[in-house]
């Protein structure tokens, strides 16, 4: 039997596409909208026929209209809510044991679209990314601080995918106290989220694994670039390395050097506030050499459109880059666009390489760590691409 719900009849276009396991249902695919309908309700898409396709999420305003959330007749109460929440922590207990810094919910992921939940230790960080989120916000901390009993729970109500969604954006503490500052364990290393003013939710969880990948190359002298609050370069310093790292964010670099003093290595963890792309410029100039350089940008291509004028930066970038490394050292790309994928980066890297006759080794092909899983049928899920190269 099905409940008695407002039914949305979508396009034959949705239906393929929802039948190959994607969660989303654009506006232009929607055929009609109920009268009345409120922001953030529970519905039923329905195919042309009137079969239905399972339990949706809307939103009145955004081109993402309706995300699934399961079947058909499933409820999402304060109940349904924790046991979701509760579900997806335990999957990553099992999958990470003994970490206390991870993704805990990883929205579509986890059946939960349009919400994040980071852990910090003991605290929490959360955004809600659509309507009906934002009108479940005090169940969900509610069953937060049932599930962990957090000293604090911060909600990241800033991200600008609100704009989409027509929502205010804004930094609140939803429960307890914190200064924002927390630090947390990431392998041997002791990192900085900054849960107020952080990116994303206060630190960039999603680069755990590849963080540690690349601390397995360290050589003697590194570059880091977009370093952000540490990451890549904390690691390589506690291997030994001299790290340069390279951010055009002050208040970044300066949680970044209370880092590096965190963790014993002030003095081989060189900071530079400057444009990436005028560094490399000024580096190659002067002829500098390093036996590592990451390059870690902020997304590139968030829309098709930016990707023509992505892929041209990326080759600036690496092409630079190459140009300052030894023979023998290590590249390390990374794209956290889903419109810029490894194939695209394998190709500019090739270019950049035939312009300066170097040859290059791909060593590890990485992606995102296992708390932030990947939907199958849903390529936006899959945003993280990680290259690790040898110079020769």
């Amino acid at each position: 039997m099905i409940i008695d719900r407002p039914l949305v009849p979508v396009s034959s276009k949705a239906v393929r596409r929802v039948l190959g396991g994607h969660p989303w249902v654009f506006s232009g695919e929607i055929e009609r909208i109920p009268s009345g309908l409120e922001p953030g309700s529970l519905v039923h898409a329905v195919d042309l026929r009137g079969r239905v396709l399972g339990t949706y999420l809307y939103s009145s305003v955004s081109d993402i209209a309706l995300r699934r959330i399961g079947e058909a007749n499933q409820t999402l109460s304060e109940t349904d809510l924790e046991w979701r929440m509760r579900k997806a922590n335990d999957l990553r207990q099992r999958w990470l044991p003994g970490t206390s810094a991870y993704r805990v919910v990883h929205a579509e992921s986890d059946a939960l679209p349009g919400l994040v939940v980071d852990r910090y230790g003991d605290c929490l960080s959360v955004q809600l990314l659509c309507q009906a989120m934002d009108r479940l916000k005090d169940g969900m901390v509610v069953g937060l601080v049932r599930i962990f009993s957090p000293s604090a729970i911060v909600l990241r109500n800033d991200a600008p995918q609100r704009r989409l969604e027509g929502l205010p954006e804004a930094v609140e503490i939803a429960h307890g106290e914190t200064d924002g500052l927390v630090p947390f364990k990431e392998g041997e290393a002791t990192l900085l989220a900054d849960l107020r003013k952080g990116q994303k939710t206060g630190a960039f969880l999603d680069q755990r694994d590849n963080h540690l990948a690349l601390a397995r190359y360290a050589g003697d002298k590194a570059l880091d670039l977009f370093s952000y609050t540490g990451g890549f370069g904390i690691h390589l310093a506690r291997k030994g390395a001299s790290v340069t790292a390279v951010d055009s964010s002050s208040p970044a670099l300066g949680h970044a050097r209370q880092v590096a003093a965190m963790n014993g290595v002030a003095d081989r963890y060189e900071t530079v506030e400057a444009n990436a792309f005028d560094f490399l410029r000024s580096a190659v100039s002067e002829g500098r050499v390093y036996d590592t350089v990451i390059i870690d940008p902020p997304p590139m291509a968030r829309s098709r459109s930016e990707v023509e004028g992505a892929r041209r930066g990326i080759k600036d970038l690496v092409l630079m880059s190459l140009r300052l490394m030894k023979y023998g050292g290590t590249l390390v790309l990374c794209s956290c666009s889903h419109h810029l994928g490894s194939s695209m980066l394998m190709d500019e890297v090739e270019a950049a390489s035939i312009d300066v006759s170097k040859r290059i080794l791909l060593l590890e092909q990485r992606g995102q760590p296992a708390d932030h899983p990947i939907l199958v049928g849903f390529p936006q899920s899959r945003y993280l691409t990680c290259l690790i190269f040898q110079v020769l």
